[in-house]
C-alpha cells in the first residue's frame, strides 16, 4: 500500500506521513517563489460515509484481489441499523470502527490525483493540500470535484480554506469568485493537520494549549491523587501537546514555554498536595528511570521533539518537495547547540528523539548533582532516585483490584520522600520524643515505632509469595523445621523444587536509606544500604543455603532495589511469562514491591504524629486479621 500510495496519500501505510506533509509545506511557504502562489486546504462531505462501495470493491479486486473475497463479504451487503422500530439501511461508505477504513478510503481516493499539474498535492486521507499558482490549484480543485462525485464524495467549501503566499490581499479573489463560501486564512490561524504552520500560529497553540491544561487540573482535582497523578502525567500534559512540539517551531517561544510548564508545576503542586521549589521542579521534570516524576518540561523538549521530527521524515518530504533542505533545522540546530554544548548526534540516530533528549537531561542531572555538594543526607536521596527501579511505583497504573492503588497521604509522602520535599511540620515524635524534622525521614527508623516496618514486612512477604504462586510454585510463608537453631525462621519459602533441585527460601527486609548509620554509605552509592542489608540476610541464614536457594529480598526506605530482589523478580518473571503468557509480569512485580514501601513509608512517618486515623488504620487492620 505504501508503494501504490507513492508521493500523494500519506494516510495508509506510511509511517511519520502528517508530520512529513507538515514540515513539507512549511518548507514550501518559507521558499523563495518566481511569482503568487496559494495554498488551498479541501474538505470533503462526511467522507468516509459517503463513498460509492461499488467503487471500493472495484479499486481492492484490482490492486488487492487476495484481498477482495474479505472486502466482498463485508461490503457486498448493505448494514442495517436498527433505532427503535425503525430499520435504517447502510449502503455507502466504510464502516466505523473497521480497522480497514482507513485502507478502503485511500485507495479508492488515489484516482483524484491524476492528473494533477500543482506543486504540491497531498493527501491524509480525507484531507487534501494542494499548492501553486492560482490557475494550476483552480484547475486541481475542478478536476476533484469531478473526479470525487463518481466515488461519492462531495466537496464542502464552507470548510475548504486557502492561504495566499507573497500575494496581494485581493489575490484571492478568482478563488472566492468561483467557490464564495471559500475561508481564507492569516497567518496567526493557518494550522494543517492540526498543526500550525507560521509563528503566529505557534504562539496561540501555546496559549490554547495552556488554557486546556488549566482545565483538565481543575478536574483532576476532583479525583483521588492517585488517579489524577496518572492521568495527568501520562494523558493529559506531555501527550496532549507533543505532536505540536514536533510538528512545529515552539521552542521559539521560551516565554509561553515557561507559562505552560509552570501551570503544569501548579498543577502537580495541587494534585499531590506538596510545596515545590525551582531545584525540585527541575528534578521532576526528569524521566521516571532519571530521578523524575515523568512530568517533561516543554521547555527543554520542544526543540528535541522538532529536530526529531524533522530528520525522521526528510526521506518523506524529499520525495514531494525537492528544495526542502537543512534550512529548516538550521536554527533549532544552533539553538541546541547553545543549551547543551554538545556537539549533534550521528546522521544515522538523529530522526530518535532521545538521542537530543539526553544531553537536556544530563545537563539538568548535573546541576542537581551539584545542589548537593557537602549535604550527606541530599546526596543520599538524589541518588536513590537516580537508582533504575526507585520510581517503579509511579508507572503504575491505579487499580484497587490488583493493589497498586495508593490513597491520597500515600501519594503526597511517596512523593515529598523522593524529592525531598516537607512532610510533615516539625514536632517530637509519639514513639521515642526525639524532634521529627520535615523531611519526615525520622519516622522510617525509629527505634521506638514498628508501624512502618510491619506495613513494608506484610505486604512485602505477601507479594514475595504471590510471585511465587503466580510462577507455578507453592508457597508456605514462616516455615518451621528448617534449621535445629529457632532463631532460624525465613518468611516463606516454596513446597516444590525451582532450580537444581533445590527450593526457594527468601527473606524480606526494608533498610532506611538516610539512617545515620548508613547516609554516610548511601550519600556515595546508591544501593550500598540494600548490599548491607543481604550480607547481613545471608549470614544470618546460611546454614540454609546448602540445601535451598535462598534470596534476601530487600528494598531501600527509597525505593533502591537489593540486586537478589531484581535476580527473584526477573527469575519469577520469566517462568510466569512460561506458564501464563503474561508479557509484563516482571515490571508488575517490581512496581508491587515499590507500592509496598511507598505504603509502609507512609505508614511510618505518620505514626510519629499523634493519633492520627490514617496510620492507625493500616495497621489496626493488620492486628484484626
Amino acid at each position: 500500500m505504501k508503494e501504490l500510495c507513492g508521493t500523494v496519500q500519506y494516510g495508509c501505510g506510511t509511517k511519520g506521513g502528517a508530520e512529513a506533509i507538515i514540515h513539507g509545506v512549511r518548507s514550501y511557504l518559507e521558499a523563495t517563489h518566481d511569482g503568487e502562489r496559494v495554498l488551498v486546504k479541501l474538505d470533503f462531505k462526511n467522507a468516509f460515509n459517503l463513498l460509492r462501495r461499488d467503487a471500493l470493491l472495484e479499486a481492492v479486486r484490482q490492486h488487492f484481489p487476495s484481498y477482495y473475497g474479505y472486502f466482498w463479504q463485508s461490503y457486498r451487503y448493505a448494514s442495517h441499523l436498527v433505532c427503535g422500530e425503525e430499520v435504517l439501511s447502510s449502503a455507502r461508505g466504510v464502516q466505523q470502527g473497521d480497522p480497514s477504513g482507513p485502507f478502503g478510503y485511500s485507495l479508492i481516493s488515489l484516482p483524484l490525483f491524476d492528473g494533477l499539474d500543482c506543486d504540491l498535492f497531498l493527501g491524509f486521507l480525507d484531507d487534501v493540500t494542494l499548492a501553486g499558482t492560482m490557475e494550476k490549484v483552480i484547475g486541481a480543485i475542478k478536476n476533484i470535484e469531478e473526479k470525487g462525485k463518481k466515488m461519492g464524495l462531495e466537496l464542502n467549501f464552507n470548510k475548504c480554506e486557502f492561504y495566499l503566499i507573497n500575494s496581494a490581499a485581493d489575490a484571492g479573489k478568482p478563488l472566492l469568485e468561483i467557490w464564495p463560501t471559500m475561508i481564507q486564512l492569516n497567518p496567526d490561524n493557518l494550522f494543517l493537520l492540526g498543526a500550525p504552520l507560521q509563528p503566529a500560529g505557534c504562539a496561540k497553540f501555546l496559549m490554547e494549549k495552556k488554557d486546556h491544561l488549566c482545565k483538565f487540573v481543575q478536574r483532576l482535582t476532583k479525583l483521588p491523587a492517585h488517579y489524577s497523578l496518572f492521568l495527568l502525567k501520562n494523558c493529559l500534559s506531555i501527550p496532549k501537546v507533543l505532536y505540536g512540539l514536533r510538528t512545529a517551531r515552539c521552542y521559539e517561544f521560551p516565554e509561553l514555554l515557561k507559562d505552560y510548564d509552570k501551570q503544569l508545576w501548579n498543577g502537580v503542586e495541587q494534585l499531590t498536595n506538596v510545596s515545590i521549589t525551582e531545584a525540585q521542579w527541575m528534578q521532576m521534570a526528569l524521566p521516571v528511570r532519571r530521578g523524575g516524576l515523568g512530568t517533561r518540561r516543554i521547555e527543554t523538549l520542544a526543540i528535541c521533539a522538532f529536530l526529531a521530527s524533522v530528520y525522521a521524515v526528510q526521506p518523506l518530504v524529499s520525495k514531494f518537495y525537492a528544495p526542502a533542505g537543512d534550512h529548516m533545522t538550521q536554527s533549532a540546530v544552533e539553538n541546541w547547540l547553545q543549551v547543551t554544548h554538545c556537539s549533534p548526534p550521528e546522521d544515522c540516530v538523529r530522526k530518535f528523539q532521545y538521542v537530543w533528549d539526553v544531553p537536556m537531561i544530563d545537563r539538568d542531572v548535573s546541576k542537581l548533582m551539584l545542589s548537593t555538594v557537602g549535604n550527606e543526607r541530599a546526596r543520599a536521596v538524589l541518588l536513590a532516585a537516580f537508582s533504575r527501579d526507585s520510581g517503579a511505583w509511579l508507572n503504575a497504573l491505579p487499580a484497587p483490584c490488583l493493589g497498586t492503588f495508593l490513597r491520597d497521604e500515600e501519594v503526597r509522602v511517596g512523593v515529598a520522600l523522593r524529592f525531598g520535599l516537607p512532610v510533615v511540620t516539625a514536632h517530637n515524635c509519639v514513639a521515642c520524643g526525639k524532634l521529627v524534622e520535615t523531611n519526615g525521614h525520622h519516622g522510617l527508623s525509629c527505634n521506638k515505632s514498628t508501624k512502618g516496618r510491619w506495613a513494608r514486612y506484610r505486604e512485602m512477604n505477601s507479594i514475595a509469595k504471590n510471585c511465587c504462586e503466580s510462577a507455578g510454585f507453592p508457597c508456605q510463608l514462616e516455615p518451621t523445621g528448617l534449621s535445629p537453631s529457632a532463631a532460624i525462621r525465613p518468611d516463606g519459602m516454596t513446597l516444590i523444587p525451582v532450580r537444581q533441585g533445590k527450593s526457594v527460601v527468601w527473606d524480606v527486609t526494608s533498610w532506611c536509606t538516610v539512617a545515620d548509620s548508613h547516609v554516610h554509605g548511601s550519600s556515595k552509592k546508591a544501593g550500598s544500604v540494600a548490599h548491607l542489608a543481604e550480607n547481613e540476610k545471608r549470614r544470618k541464614y546460611s546454614p540454609l543455603e546448602s540445601r535451598h536457594l535462598f534470596y534476601p529480598l530487600v528494598v531501600e526506605t527509597f525505593g533502591v532495589f537489593g540486586l537478589a530482589l531484581s535476580e527473584f523478580v526477573h527469575f519469577m518473571g520469566r517462568k510466569t511469562r512460561e506458564l501464563t503468557g503474561e508479557a509484563r509480569s516482571t515490571a508488575f512485580m517490581k512496581q508491587r514491591f515499590s507500592l509496598a514501601v511507598i505504603k509502609g513509608n507512609a505508614t511510618a512517618v505518620l505514626s510519629t504524629l499523634p493519633f492520627n486515623p490514617r496510620a492507625d488504620r493500616d495497621f489496626g487492620c493488620f492486628f484484626n486479621v
